[in-house]
């Protein structure tokens, strides 16, 4: 789970670089923003491995996102 902002780096900055490299393109990510989806969208990579969840939105809808997404309760690297 990821912020759009953060210290170093935007999350949308460092959710390209972890695609970008082998050991972590696989791993899941969930962009957390209270920004406008569309807008930070375009700075996105265009995979289902990466989906965004308002701030704006129910914790609910976050806790539904982890288990669509982690459907064996976990990542797995294969």
């Amino acid at each position: 789970i990821m912020d759009a902002m953060m210290p170093s780096m935007y999350g949308t900055s460092a959710t390209k670089k972890l695609q970008e490299i082998a050991g972590t393109s696989r791993i899941p990510i969930i962009m957390r923003s209270s920004y406008d989806e569309s807008a930070l969208r375009k700075n996105l990579p265009e995979t289902d491995k990466v989906k965004f969840v308002s701030k704006e939105r129910p914790l609910v809808e976050l806790w539904e996102r982890i288990t669509a997404m982690l459907p064996d309760g976990g990542y797995t690297a294969q």
